[in-house]
């Protein structure tokens, strides 16, 4: 009994001296510590909001100098939330997004694009096909769906191609957008409604073939320590690129007619030009996919060089991580021999696999 107690008052000492164990043992992260009292980027989304809230405003102003007003305020409202973002903290968007000169900024690009030709769609090809064909509610939803369904098929179609594919399929899925939209504005007033399904399905495939390759364009191309920006930056990118192609359509929608009334007249002008003026969103993301392709990725010894000449250049941070490399040298087994190249390659973001502090991601 008194073995019993003696065991469990040692127990107890040991547990009460391993509950701070870890505050003296464990060093502490800065950088965790700075990503908890990050404060939500209020300003920043409040600009996004009120640029796509200024152009649906000039889609139902009165006069051309009110709605060129509108316009010009929304472009503002963007540049000051890149510009804001760029200099911020935490920022929502990689360095150097929505700039052709970088693989991630020219991916950027077309996501927008590539979104905002293909949001509209789903909200007045409805509206056209009941009334200018008759078509149930239900069978223009089934109709619209049909672009769904194409995008999934493309991708999964895609999926296994072989490295010579991508290159070719982001110029070509933004192609066949192009040709979708146009033919869905020729062909939706007179019809019939079977020779939609094609221009909707191409719409549908186009964005489908293309998208996982942009998408990998933007993620591989980002900055050292942006990766993780990069890849959350192309969702924040297509829901701003829906919005911004349902306030165009809008616009151009309100310019036909619609604001009026749903006369058949408006409806035939609006189902012409809402389409064949967004046909200009996936032409320009192809122009910008030619571009994309000629940009050479670096490989991953001039990756491995560049994040050394930049970490030379920061001689505190530098000091830091020259002086943990040896850490990365001694984690082997005993008698193993040290492989260079391979730690050096861990703790820099040749690899991909590191942050900004040259800690493995």
């Amino acid at each position: 009994m008194g073995t019993g107690a003696a065991r469990l008052s040692r127990s107890r000492d040991l547990g009460a001296c391993s509950v701070p164990a870890p505050f003296f043992t464990l060093p502490a992260d800065s950088r965790s510590d700075q990503a908890v009292s990050r404060t939500f980027p209020a300003g920043r989304v409040a600009l996004i909001c009120g640029a796509i809230a200024l152009l649906s405003a000039a889609s139902v102003a009165t006069g051309l100098a009110i709605k060129a007003t509108l316009i010009g305020a929304t472009i503002a409202a963007f540049a000051l939330m890149m510009r804001t973002d760029r200099r911020a903290a935490a920022p929502l968007l990689p360095s150097d997004a929505f700039s052709l000169r970088s693989g991630t900024g020219a991916g950027l690009w077309m996501i927008l694009l590539m979104s905002a030709g293909y949001s509209p769609l789903a909200i007045y090809a409805p509206l056209f096909l009941q009334r200018l064909h008759g078509v149930s509610p239900l069978g223009a939803g089934y109709m619209v769906a049909l672009a769904s369904l194409a995008w999934t098929t493309a991708a999964l179609s895609v999926a296994s191609l072989s490295e010579e594919w991508p290159p070719r399929l982001i110029i070509m899925g933004p192609s066949a957008m192009g040709a979708g939209l146009a033919g869905v504005g020729v062909l939706m007033a007179p019809g019939p409604v079977a020779a939609l399904i094609l221009p909707i399905v191409l719409i549908g495939a186009g964005i489908g073939a293309a998208w996982a390759f942009v998408l990998q364009r933007v993620m591989s191309g980002a900055k050292c320590g942006e990766e993780n920006i990069a890849a959350a930056s192309a969702a924040t990118v297509q829901q701003a690129g829906i919005a911004l192609g349902a306030a165009i359509a809008g616009l151009i929608a309100n310019a036909s007619g619609l604001d009026n009334g749903l006369d058949r007249g408006s409806v035939l002008r609006a189902s012409l030009w809402v389409p064949l003026a967004l046909v200009a969103a996936p032409l320009a993301a192809c122009a910008i996919g030619v571009r994309l392709n000629l940009m050479v990725p670096r490989s991953p010894e001039q990756e491995l060089t560049a994040a050394r000449l930049t970490r030379s250049r920061r001689p505190r941070s530098g000091a830091g991580f020259r002086r943990r490399l040896p850490t990365f040298a001694t984690i082997r087994s005993p008698g193993a021999p040290a492989a260079p190249s391979a730690l050096s390659a861990a703790g820099v973001c040749g690899g991909r696999s590191a942050d900004r502090d040259g800690r493995p991601g």
